[in-house]
């Protein structure tokens, strides 16, 4: 089983259906258990799809309009030949289904969803931590991703690179290499909008989230700290006081 066939297999069956079962299903999640690649896009996907279900559940649905969808999924054979006010009715029901189909997507690509500091933390120290991290390209600067405080920039090594998280044109976060030669500590800084975090911290001081991270804010901005490998604590310590 190749990859291209197993996304294939993950763009279209989904997750928990029994062809999941079959013998191509089972030699695809065999495939999935020992592909990293695979695995990453699994995980994207499955974010993409929770994200467009949130979104289209928050749509406002026209009162009637279930009534009139129904109509139109009458089977052909039970339904009268649509003639005069009849088929301007089941034009009426199709257009208020691609309006609303419409609106759905438009909102979801025009709204960039929120999540906790939490998630992004995750997110990234799974991606940035994985071999992944490999195909990053350079910063488009969809935000300002610039840094604030001299300190990290004094820490952080060559230009940022860029991340789409949710499929939208643009990057989601900005990502700076960093290296703290006093603390022997190597890692990530990254760098998300603040109207992207529903949660944002109150410190503009770093902040231990997870046991390889930090995070912090500033006016238009949520910072994550993420260590490669050791705890967080020694930067927490060392670094409390820096405004970032």
């Amino acid at each position: 089983m190749d990859c291209h066939t197993v996304r294939t297999m993950i763009d279209v069956i989904p997750p928990g259906s029994p062809d999941w079962r079959s013998a191509d299903g089972l030699a695809a999640s065999q495939h999935l258990s020992e592909c990293p690649a695979c695995q990453l896009f699994s995980v994207e996907v499955g974010e993409v799809d929770s994200r467009i279900g949130r979104l289209m559940a928050a749509v406002s649905v026209p009162e009637g309009l279930r009534e009139r969808l129904l109509a139109v999924a009458t089977p052909a054979a039970a339904m009268p030949q649509p003639t005069g006010r009849s088929w301007k009715r089941w034009a009426a029901a199709a257009l208020s289904l691609c309006l609303v189909l419409g609106f759905g997507v438009s909102l979801w690509w025009s709204q960039p969803g929120q999540f906790t500091v939490t998630e992004w933390g995750q997110w990234a120290s799974d991606r940035l931590n994985s071999p992944a991290v490999a195909a990053l390209g350079e910063f488009d600067g969809a935000f300002d991703a610039q840094l604030v405080d001299p300190r990290w920039k004094s820490v952080c090594d060559g230009p940022a690179m860029g991340w789409d998280v949710d499929g939208r044109p643009g990057h989601d976060l900005a990502a700076y290499r960093v290296r703290i030669e006093g603390l022997r500590m190597t890692g990530w800084l990254i760098v998300i909008p603040a109207d992207r975090v529903s949660n944002l911290p109150e410190s503009n001081a770093p902040g231990k989230i997870a046991y390889t991270q930090a995070a912090w804010r500033n006016e238009t901005q949520l910072l994550i700290c993420v260590s490669d490998r050791a705890g967080i604590e020694r930067l927490v310590a060392a670094w409390s006081q820096s405004a970032a």
